[in-house]
């Protein structure tokens, strides 16, 4: 499911109105389009990933996690997944703990 923000709607002001720094590159994508998960853990997870790591590099290490989870990530999965495999896969020591 993805959600559309739109310039000057009620969303989008609460956002800009956060602060001034989100406002120029909102106005300048004029529409964006959010993918949006009903699971928050699957929402976050590739996030917490891919910190600090380019975009192409946390997809890589994300399809892996995913391979790994037989493409049905679940909080419980990860945490009965063994800390050696989701090194095996590129995930960090700092983001396994």
């Amino acid at each position: 499911m993805s959600k559309v923000l739109r310039l000057g709607s009620q969303r989008y002001k609460k956002l800009t109105d956060l602060g001034a720094v989100l406002k120029e590159p909102f106005d300048s994508c004029g529409l964006l389009e959010i993918g949006l998960s009903s699971d928050y853990f699957v929402s976050i997870s590739p996030a917490i990933v891919g910190q600090q790591l380019s975009n192409k590099v946390t997809k890589v290490i994300w399809d892996r996690v995913e391979s790994l989870m037989y493409a049905e990530t679940t909080a419980e999965k990860m945490l009965n997944s063994k800390d050696e495999k989701l090194r095996e896969m590129g995930v960090s020591y700092s983001k396994i703990s």
